[in-house]
């Protein structure tokens, strides 16, 4: 059974070009389970994650007091021997962890979180809107989260197959975590004590629902978690255990922010290389969603549409259950999205499925 990752990779589709990943930054990426320096004050980890996206990367900052770390990886076996060796050296071995600071919710940024915070005496900060998602989905057992998802994808209008499957695969999100315990919640407008100065924390809606970026604005360097990477780009999917919101809309937003940023900042991602085109990649960003849009409008002006349907227009390949789940997110929060603009009306007929028609 997967986990929760929440990225999708840029699958073909029909008539939409692939983005082109953005040059690398003119740093070395560490190796699997191993750490590097980046300037005096951060360190980068590479922890490796047992899936297509096969690692998260994680980050150390320096201040006058010892260390924050950013993010854990899951919780696994392998997570925790990593964390094991990488405390028996440089910097773990100069400067105490005082603090863990987790982005958001997805089991690859919180999931071995207590086990670390138990390990070194660190604290645990987290935006509480994240801290809420995590522990609702945590405290789900297996037939509530299924309940959840049959509800979720008898709406979107998927068949039996895909129904069956979710009783097989239970809660998923609960085996990559180990619940926290206390934390301290942090919001937008805070900062973050470094070596060099303050750490500005914004957060953002889009990827996840109050999702923490940290900045320094004197060094211009941007550590962006999930929502701007340089090769994928982040799963935008209605959120679970919520009312329905607008998430790709959110993300537009954010996007259009990064424009007004240029392409000089160093940008330390959640996955991936790390890079300088900030602006550029949100553009392209913005390009793709918006042609993804135009796909869905195209289909529905040959009569409605599910989410299903959607699904099959923007993902021409087969899926698996793992990526049905989060191509079927993404497809809903486009539809949703077109929904809130106008432009195409949702109606829910006897059957139970919604169904989507130009408005």
């Amino acid at each position: 059974m997967g986990s929760i990752l929440c990225h999708l990779p840029l699958l073909p589709h029909d008539g939409v070009p692939m983005i082109s990943p953005v040059p690398k930054a003119d740093i070395p990426n560490p190796a699997d389970g191993q750490i590097v320096m980046v300037k005096d004050d951060i360190w980068w980890i590479r922890m490796p994650l047992p899936f297509r996206l096969n690692h998260v990367n994680l980050y150390v900052l320096r201040a006058q007091d010892g260390l924050t770390v950013i993010d854990t990886g899951i919780y696994s076996k392998q997570t925790g021997d990593i964390w094991q060796r990488l405390l028996l050296a440089a910097p773990f071995t100069d400067y105490a962890i005082r603090r863990i600071l987790i982005t958001h919710h997805h089991p690859d940024h919180i999931g071995y979180a207590a086990d670390l915070a138990e390990m070194t005496g660190a604290e645990v900060l987290m935006s509480q809107i994240e801290y809420e998602k995590s522990n609702l989905l945590t405290k789900m057992d297996d037939d509530a989260f299924a309940n959840m998802m049959f509800s979720r994808y008898q709406g979107y209008g998927l068949g039996d197959d895909a129904l069956s499957a979710l009783t097989e695969r239970g809660n998923h999100y609960r085996e990559k975590i180990e619940e926290l315990g206390a934390v301290r919640y942090i919001a937008a407008g805070d900062t973050l004590s470094g070596l060099h100065g303050d750490w500005q924390l914004r957060c953002d809606r889009g990827h996840s629902d109050d999702h923490i970026g940290i900045y320094d604005p004197a060094r211009r360097i941007f550590l962006s978690g999930d929502f701007l990477l340089p090769r994928i780009t982040p799963n935008i999917a209605s959120p679970l255990g919520s009312s329905p919101d607008d998430m790709l809309g959110h993300y537009f937003g954010y996007l259009a922010d990064m424009l007004t940023w240029g392409d000089d900042w160093l940008v330390l991602p959640g996955h991936d290389w790390a890079f300088h085109a900030v602006s550029t990649r949100a553009g392209n960003l913005i390009t793709h969603h918006q042609d993804r849009l135009t796909q869905l409008l195209d289909r529905a002006d040959q009569g409605p549409i599910t989410v299903k349907d959607a699904m099959d227009t923007l993902f021409a390949m087969e899926l698996n259950e793992h990526e049905r789940y989060f191509a079927s997110g993404e497809a809903h929060a486009h539809l949703y999205h077109l929904v809130q603009q106008k432009a195409m009306i949702a109606e829910t007929a006897s059957d139970g499925v919604t169904r989507y028609h130009l408005a």
